[in-house]
């Protein structure tokens, strides 16, 4: 990423005016994937992996901005009308700036530099944080007064109807409501958002990028989420997180492999809830069982998994010093996340990277991550 102060300078050649500075990380997710469109709970975390914007108003009614590490800059009319989704960063700072103006922030113009060094790709929610981060930044800006929480949506409410992707509130909410050293355990039906402490002691969480993305990423992810939704309106309900294990068995009928996607949610659900109790108790060990266990259930019941994550996985059962470890995101490749001694770091780096490009001639990435607090005002 661009340092803070060439991210002043490079915001200089955009504008005379003297920027304020802003931050918002990227996210891990410890447990619960697929639960959030299923209304379900999530226990995600911000981490030291940013965006970072120079931002200042302008009167010309102009959107300016510079994306500094593809070296691409826009100036776009503030339309205040809707555009269609589109496959490109602009979208994000337009879409915010239009749902601020449609909530009443009298965004008059603005100027913008920004810069990211959360791994594009790598399921840490880059476009969320970019999202955040300018949202944040223009409310601030502008007055706005509009809460974090309302931020939240604001940024999801970008991504829905901008860039045409249909995400819950997770990214978000860790982005905005990170706090250091703590987890979020987020309740996707209620958008409750409470807090459990993340003392790891002697352990670290690692993110391994597998470096493959099939083709089923989207389609398969799809197809989930379908299914679900066509299973709670076949129970009577409005999402499978009102399906109870009781009702699960009552109804003979039931598709198996529908059966057995749900009853996936239902235990992920209820995993989440255990890890965020024994995560306050400290109770790592108990932790990195269930970290194994979301990644059989992703893989045997869910079957979002691939042979390179299960490869991934199946390697650190072989590592005594390694609590847990499982798929992070949506699957059909993408990244694990593994619970690990702080001092075998290096050894595990080395020891997966040989055995992988081994067994599929490709290195994975490794990213350390430290839990930080959501977005911030920097002071230059």
């Amino acid at each position: 990423m661009t340092s803070l102060r060439s991210i002043a300078q490079e915001f200089g050649k955009l504008s005379a005016a003297t920027p304020r500075y802003f931050r918002s990380p990227g996210r891990i997710n410890v447990i619960g994937d697929h639960t959030d469109y299923n209304m379900g709970l999530v226990l995600p975390a911000a981490i030291d992996k940013y965006v970072t914007i120079a931002i200042a108003q302008n009167n010309d009614g102009l959107i300016r901005v510079k994306a500094l590490d593809i070296d691409e800059e826009i100036s776009i009319e503030l339309s205040g009308s809707k555009s269609d989704p589109k496959e490109h960063w602009s979208s994000y700072f337009i879409g915010v700036c239009e749902i601020l103006l449609e909530k009443g922030v009298q965004v008059t113009g603005v100027d913008c530099t920004f810069s990211s060094n959360i791994p594009i790709g790598a399921g840490l929610s880059s476009s969320a944080a970019i999202c955040c981060c300018f949202a944040f930044g223009l409310n601030e800006l502008f007055n706005g007064g509009l809460s974090r929480q309302e931020l939240v949506l604001v940024a999801q409410q970008t991504e829905h109807e901008y860039v045409g992707l249909q995400c819950g509130t997770m990214d978000q909410s860790a982005s905005l409501l990170g706090k250091k050293d703590q987890v979020l355990k987020i309740d996707c039906r209620s958008q409750e958002v409470s807090y459990a402490s993340l003392a790891l002691g002697d352990y670290s969480f690692i993110v391994c990028d597998s470096q493959v993305k099939h083709s089923l990423a989207s389609s398969g992810y799809n197809n989930r989420k379908n299914d679900c939704i066509k299973a709670a309106e076949s129970f009577g309900v409005k999402s499978v997180r009102e399906i109870s294990s009781a009702m699960l068995k009552e109804k003979k009928d039931l598709n198996p492999i529908i059966r057995q996607r749900l009853n996936f949610v239902i235990e992920e659900n209820d995993r989440v809830e255990k890890v965020s109790r024994l995560l306050e108790e400290g109770n790592l060990s108990e932790v990195g069982q269930l970290i194994y266990a979301s990644h059989e259930g992703l893989k045997n019941q869910y079957e979002v998994s691939c042979q390179e994550l299960d490869f991934l996985v199946d390697t650190t059962h072989q590592m005594p010093y390694i609590l847990g470890a499982r798929l992070m995101g949506g699957g059909f490749g993408g990244c694990t996340i593994n619970l690990l001694e702080t001092k075998q770091i290096a050894e595990f780096k080395s020891t997966i990277s040989r055995r992988y490009e081994e067994a599929f001639g490709i290195s994975p990435r490794f990213f350390d991550v430290n839990i930080v607090n959501g977005t911030e005002e920097l002071f230059a």
